[in-house]
């Protein structure tokens, strides 16, 4: 007789001289335990898959009977609580589809019907970063872009820049300052995930100039100024100057006041700009006894009391003025 609710039984005998007797007894059923089982993660390949179950009604305490198939293995980690051996992922002849079945005997003896949760195992991607144009060395302070692939479609991507998380595009663009170590994190649209290639690009420092001997100098003058370059294989380009080789230039300003000159040094693909200034001074202007120009001066011959000079100065500057006097013979010009 198959129970499924409560039943009183009466048994009747009778005896062949006619005598009677009953007796009743009644029968009561413990229920079946019944389970749930549950996976705890998503799965990559090589990965691990967790899973739970869950036993209801029977009578607890409760015991465990795991199986799985294509001869993977079970690691019990609870009572109620398993984990896989690495799980191979899906190729084109092997679904990488594993089925975990458990069932559950509860206290009274009773066995629930068996429960299967089926494992999908998805493909962790192989993420592939490139440095655009391929240059690994570039200018200082010039950008830098980066692609990365692998993660499929709706795949996503964390960049990391130096180890720390910049941007989240299928590409990045850095300005470079300093030597820079780029990788990206890709996660495929089944949430796997799997680290790229590291990428390192160097720097290439600006190009420079020292620049010597740059005086000021007199409206008119010239003047030679040492302009050197910090790499021997650079080259400067100064508009307004004469290049007299190596490092020599020569600069005659036509304009009093601070003279600017623009200069371009290039090396290689890098290349910077700069200026200096040069500072020109006016002339100043001579007066003797009131004659800024050439004038006579008239006294008699073996005055006793000589001639009297007096030089005046125009001039911009404002100290350490110097004279110098001079004469001739009249005859003598």
């Amino acid at each position: 007789i198959i129970i499924n609710k409560a039943r009183r039984f009466t048994a009747f005998t009778k005896t062949e001289f006619g005598c009677k007797a009953s007796q009743e007894v009644e029968v009561n059923f413990w229920s079946l335990p019944e389970v749930d089982l549950t996976l705890d993660n998503k799965v990559c390949n090589n990965g691990k898959a967790e899973l739970t179950a869950n036993a209801s009604e029977g009578t607890a305490p409760y015991t465990y009977d795991w199986s799985i198939d294509n001869n993977a293995t079970l690691n019990a980690t609870d009572k109620n609580k398993v984990v896989t051996s690495e799980l191979s992922e899906r190729t084109e002849t092997q679904t990488g589809t594993y089925n975990v079945t458990v069932q559950v005997t509860d206290d009274k003896g009773c066995i629930s019907n068996s429960t299967t949760q089926e494992i999908v195992v998805s493909m962790t991607p192989t993420i592939v970063i490139e440095i655009k144009d391929g240059k690994n060395t570039v200018c200082e302070g010039q950008e830098v872009t980066l692609t990365a692939s692998g993660a499929g479609t709706n795949g996503t991507y964390d960049w990391y820049v130096n180890g720390v998380q910049k941007a989240t595009d299928d590409s990045i663009t850095q300005a470079i300052t300093e030597e820079t170590t780029f990788y990206a994190k890709g996660t495929t649209s089944d949430g796997c995930s799997a680290e790229s290639n590291k990428a390192t690009v160097s720097v290439k420092k600006k190009p420079s100039i020292e620049i010597k001997n740059n005086n000021p100098i007199c409206i008119g003058n010239s003047n030679v100024i040492t302009i050197t370059p910090n790499s021997s294989t650079a080259t400067v380009s100064i508009e307004g100057l004469t290049h007299n080789g190596n490092d020599n230039w020569t600069v005659t300003p036509s304009i009093v006041g601070t003279n600017t000159y623009d200069v371009k040094i290039t090396d290689g693909d890098c290349s910077s700009d700069t200026s200096f200034n040069v500072i020109v001074n006016e002339l100043p202007v001579v007066a003797i006894n009131g004659y800024s120009e050439n004038g006579r001066q008239e006294v008699c011959l073996n005055a006793p009391n000589g001639v009297s000079l007096n030089a005046t100065v125009t001039t911009s500057a404002t100290e350490d003025l110097q004279y110098t006097w001079s004469a001739k013979d009249l005859n003598d010009l």
